[in-house]
């Protein structure tokens, strides 16, 4: 919903035909200009995968916000909504106050566009990125990448003022390329191109569905990548056998990875799974690790390709007894060993495979497996 002291009108500078919002009157800071209300058109959101593919991909991809991991808020129709008018300023007058009101940042005269920074919503993985930003502010940044969530700076002054979407990005602690982001593993079929159009997801919906882990999430590039990049770092709270099997007893679907012999890294108490932590088991990995907690990719990647390492490289028989590291594996390759367990970084495929590609203190246990000598691919 719109202040009534708001109008749509067309804006000369974006060419013919696009609109903007204007102030009617002058408007203090801290004025709320837009919020979310019960009369208001339900949101609704796409996966990117379904954006991409479907037939009103320009205008879904202009109307559209970022709301979680692979959550887009859109609008087919932006006429039913004059608050989709909303554009980007790299020094916008307005912005959050929670995820369902937009305030004024500082005093707008009465004639001026009402604006805010897209960076507020956005990261890399936005429908705007790679847009030329047309905002002629004296800190224009050109061309919009929607990475400003990982610069101190611009995360200090706009503290408490973005989504809780981008608030929980600049609070990871790990790493991820620009080129990746986390995204929902939907059927096949969500947006191939050869069914017919998805139909909208209500917001809600889709989110508990991945919030409850229906809908699971994994790591895709959002455009090739080449053979050695490093992708990701993981970063946590390091504990030792006792205390990680009291965590995961708290939050059975916690993330964690083994670091060192009867080391393993856990999410920040309180902050929850990163987006690196998404990186999902495939018995036939893109990636490896290039130490205990960088990932590479073992060969070029192409865009849309879900990024995955080998779970039977980065894990021992520390916690074995436990099951926790046990489990049916679904990941479709065609070497698919069906089930992943701790001992798989003595089976010569995985050696083979995985070679030059193991954590530091997994390529110690491959050494000591084989009598002292360095491991070799058996012929």
């Amino acid at each position: 919903m719109l202040h009534e002291l708001i109008e749509l009108r067309g804006g000369g500078k974006y060419g013919t035909g696009h609109k903007s919002l204007f102030a009617k009157e002058d408007m203090p800071a801290g004025t709320s200009v837009w919020w979310y209300g019960e009369d208001d058109v339900p949101l609704f959101c796409f996966s990117r995968k379904q954006i991409q593919a479907h037939p009103q991909r320009d205008t879904l991809c202009r109307f559209s916000y970022m709301l979680g991991h692979d959550l887009y808020g859109v609008t087919p129709q932006p006429a039913e909504d004059p608050a989709w008018h909303f554009n980007h300023s790299c020094d916008g007058n307005c912005w959050y106050d929670g995820d369902d009101r937009v305030v004024t940042k500082r005093r707008v005269a009465a004639g001026e566009e009402l604006t805010y920074d897209y960076g507020l919503t956005e990261t890399e993985a936005s429908m705007h990125a790679g847009m030329a930003c047309l905002c002629g502010s004296a800190h224009c940044r050109g061309v919009l990448g929607f990475s400003e969530y990982r610069d101190p700076d611009w995360v200090a002054a706009n503290a408490g003022h973005t989504s809780s979407y981008i608030a929980a990005k600049c609070r990871e602690v790990g790493w991820h390329h620009p080129g990746v982001a986390p995204g929902r593993k939907l059927p096949p079929s969500a947006g191939d191109g050869k069914e017919p159009p998805a139909t909208p997801e209500a917001y809600e919906a889709a989110k508990a569905a991945v919030d409850s882990g229906v809908v699971a999430l994994g790591l895709f590039a959002l455009r090739p990548l080449l053979r050695g990049e490093v992708l990701l770092y993981f970063g946590g709270k390091v504990l030792g056998r006792h205390e990680v099997l009291k965590v995961q007893r708290r939050l059975p679907t916690m993330h964690f990875i083994q670091v060192a012999p009867a080391l393993w890294m856990v999410p920040i108490p309180g902050a929850g799974s990163e987006s690196p932590d998404y990186i999902n088991h495939s018995c036939d990995p893109c990636c490896g690790m290039l130490d205990s907690v960088t990932v590479v990719a073992m060969r070029d990647i192409s865009e849309g390709e879900e990024l995955c390492i080998d779970y039977g490289t980065v894990m021992d028989e520390s916690i074995e007894d436990t099951g926790l590291e046990t489990f049916d594996c679904t990941c479709s390759a065609a070497n698919c060993r069906r089930r992943v367990t701790p001992r798989d970084y003595l089976l010569p495929s995985v050696r083979e495979k995985c070679e030059d590609f193991f954590p530091p203190y997994m390529r110690a246990k491959l050494v000591e497996s084989v009598g002292g000598s360095r491991v070799v691919p058996p012929a």
